[in-house]
């Protein structure tokens, strides 16, 4: 595992023989989650492909922001931006000569992906984004009012907030405990940085495949996905794929995962065919 970046933690997933013609997988979590929560995607990849799972700081085995017990305008707080943890990430997979890899993210974790994608584009084959919203842009109102909740009742409202992304109880109760392992610092950091979002510039840089993988939490039903993909500024985005079921909620590598597998198998399929 490699904790050389200050804000992640990127680790190899052991495996048998690969196919040396398919790219890395590189999986990266969204906010609130780990690793482990690609458990079903790597099981079906992890023979034929090699693994990486990436943890944001904070989260599973990545360290924490570190802050001061005083706050003084000369003592600045450690924060964990987007633009860090994409260049973290890009920085650790050239030291493990990964190549040009393949960035599986979600949400938070797939915007991450874009800003890699957008800033190194030598380290990035294709992307596959799983319900990954990229414009934020949230008033100064909210983002305070957002920032004293989480860090007054925290517990309670991570439940309350997690509990809504979910189709069903039992994965709902999952992310929730996961969440709630997250430091609290860095849950708030990250919580910040989503709501600053704004990475259309980055898509227009964006020239390799992607999928979009979306769910119910993005687009209620399937004839008002155009107007997310619109509004999410994804137009830009020149060669795309979109994969959409309103049955599922926004955690989809756990709530639909032979789905998912069958789109990303589809997907690297191709990929690798047009090579």
């Amino acid at each position: 595992m490699s904790t050389d970046g200050k804000h992640i933690a990127l680790r190899k997933h052991p495996q048998g023989e690969t196919d040396a013609a398919h790219p890395d997988l590189v999986f990266i979590h969204g906010l609130g989650a780990n690793g482990d929560v690609w458990e079903n995607q790597i099981s079906y990849f992890n023979d034929d492909y090699q693994v990486w799972l990436v943890e944001l700081c904070g989260h599973g085995q990545a360290p924490p922001v570190h802050r001061s017990l005083i706050s003084l305008p000369f003592l600045p707080q450690d924060e964990c931006s987007i633009e860090q943890m994409a260049a973290e990430i890009a920085e650790d997979l050239e030291k493990n000569h990964t190549g040009s890899a393949v960035l599986v993210g979600h949400s938070l974790g797939g915007a991450i992906a874009i800003k890699l994608a957008a800033n190194y584009p030598d380290r990035v084959k294709a992307l596959v984004l799983i319900d990954t919203p990229v414009v934020q842009k949230a008033k100064w109102v909210q983002k305070r009012l957002a920032m004293n909740v989480f860090r007054r009742q925290f517990h309670r409202t991570v439940q309350q907030v997690f509990a809504m992304m979910c189709e069903n109880a039992e994965t709902a109760q999952r992310v929730i405990a996961d969440a709630l392992k997250v430091d609290k610092n860095s849950f708030i950091s990250l919580i910040k940085e989503v709501m600053d979002m704004d990475l259309v510039k980055e898509l227009k840089q964006i020239a390799v495949p992607s999928l979009l993988v979306l769910g119910s939490r993005m687009a209620k039903d399937k004839e008002k996905l155009p107007i997310f993909i619109s509004a999410q500024g994804y137009d830009e985005l020149s060669n795309k794929t979109v994969e959409y079921r309103s049955d599922v909620g926004h955690y989809i590598m756990l709530e639909k995962p032979e789905w998912l597998n069958k789109m990303m198998t589809a997907f690297l399929n191709k990929l690798t065919s047009s090579d």
